[in-house]
């Protein structure tokens, strides 16, 4: 039970209770102890008082009777009165009858010493009980002996005494039950993430932790373990996508170059069919090529590690040479495209990767805008840093594609009619965030969509 961290916890707990309860009640019983033992003291004195007055108004014959009445009142075995001249000779002396290890006379007088009192007890020397003896001097020469049994005292120390021990053991045994009850409370929210973190071990993505209040640290270890579960669940579902769209990307090409492969087989050819089907399967080969590379590029960028030179670029002349190269294109297809840039909008960047980046944007808008619709590249440049955007007004981009499309292999079309691999946007992300920038998006249905690429200012 021990490998439990309840169980630790419950011991750890019930010890330190334990521990401060048995130091409490200890002292109780010791700060008991002394008030008694203080009381005692008060009372001797106050009779020590009334004994040295009566001596002082008193003849010897009724000083003893008015002693032995009081003596007998109280117990011969609960108080001890005697009365001790200089000479070393009794004046008085109660009845002395069970009361042992009494020192002798002469041995008296020197109890009171210089200071005229000495308190002390004697264990054991009323009939077997612990007693508290006063020792004063009383007129000019005399010194009373006054012992009072501590009889009634040690009784009620003795009830105290189990009555603490009594206490004690229902303290631990109930700091105890607190104690695994904590514990077991403070663990249900561990024991929850545990379950659940088995349950989508099991297949269950879907399943969370209800957070409690259990405590802030466990409230925190179930909300964190509910959001790792949420980003596993939705990487496993893009990893999913992702292979389904790379098997999809990479079974078409394999599949026609081994058709282009087996034609030469099945028949005799003349030179020029040869060289056709090797023309096809180079094709193919060179289409596999590209989205290998590309990959690799996507992932060396956002790694850190693809290596770029970096020089003052000008976005703005980088823009308007992209819309002189699609220009053609856009025209062919009844497309308005035009560049729009009042100053030069300078960053620190490679002029090959950026005009990549210009490329890829607006391939996209002229590939996936109908016929007479306007696209326009906006370049921009502030304190803030420089920024370019290619915006259309054609059929726009729908809602649940519209946090995709910068996936790898994501594609809006879904039965994949257009040309491309879906990796041109993860691409020019993964070059504008290694140049310091961002690439968004903003779209709605009918209203087409405006790509933004934003890069810090240029260091002076």
């Amino acid at each position: 039970m021990m490998r439990s961290v309840a169980s630790r916890l419950t011991c750890y707990y019930a010890g330190a209770f334990a521990g401060s309860a048995a130091l409490g009640l200890v002292l109780v019983y010791f700060m008991t102890a002394a008030y008694l033992t203080h009381e005692s003291d008060l009372a001797l004195r106050q009779f020590r008082d009334e004994i040295s007055a009566k001596f002082r108004e008193m003849d010897p014959a009724a000083f003893s009777r008015d002693m032995q009445t009081e003596t007998e009142a109280r117990g011969t075995g609960e108080m001890l009165v005697r009365v001790v001249a200089g000479s070393g000779e009794v004046a008085f002396s109660s009845e002395a009858r069970g009361w042992h290890g009494l020192p002798d006379p002469s041995s008296v007088l020197e109890r009171a010493g210089p200071r005229g009192e000495d308190l002390m007890s004697r264990p054991g020397a009323a009939g077997g009980h612990d007693a508290r003896m006063l020792y004063a001097r009383i007129g000019d020469d005399h010194v009373v002996e006054i012992g009072f049994s501590e009889r009634d005292h040690a009784l009620f120390l003795r009830r105290l005494l189990w009555t603490v021990a009594v206490v004690f053991v229902l303290m631990v045994a109930a700091g105890a039950l607190v104690g695994w009850a904590m514990a077991r409370r403070a663990m249900s929210g561990v024991n929850a993430v545990t379950a659940a973190a088995a349950r989508i071990a099991e297949g269950d993505m879907g399943h969370r932790v209800r957070v409690g209040r259990e405590g802030r640290e466990v409230q925190r270890l179930a909300s964190t373990f509910n959001e790792m579960a949420a980003r596993l669940e939705t990487l496993i579902a893009k990893m999913k996508d992702s292979n389904d769209n790379i098997a999809h990307d990479l079974r078409s090409p394999v599949t026609r170059m081994r058709c282009n492969a087996e034609m030469p087989l099945m028949g005799a050819f003349g030179e020029e069919q040869y060289q056709e089907y090797a023309a096809k399967i180079i094709e193919d080969c060179d289409r596999l090529l590209v989205i290998v590379d590309t990959m690799l590029d996507i992932s060396e960028l956002e790694a850190g590690a693809a290596g770029f030179r970096r020089e003052r670029v000008d976005l703005l002349e980088i823009c308007r040479e992209g819309a002189e190269l699609f220009d053609a294109l856009a025209e062919a297809q009844e497309k308005e495209l035009s560049c729009r840039g009042e100053a030069p909008a300078f960053v620190d960047g490679d002029p090959g990767r950026l005009q990549r980046v210009v490329a890829t944007l607006l391939d996209n808008a002229v590939k996936y805008t109908d016929g007479g619709c306007r696209i326009e590249i906006a370049v921009e440049s502030n304190k803030d840093g420089s920024s370019f955007s290619v915006n259309d007004d054609g059929p726009g981009i729908a809602p649940e594609d519209l946090a995709r499309v910068f996936e790898r292999f994501y594609r809006a079309d879904r039965s994949r009619s257009n040309t491309g691999n879906g990796l041109g946007l993860s691409l020019a992300r993964a070059i504008v965030e290694a140049h310091g920038g961002r690439l968004e998006v903003r779209s709605r249905p009918g209203e087409g969509a405006t790509f933004t690429a934003t890069f810090p200012p240029v260091r002076s």
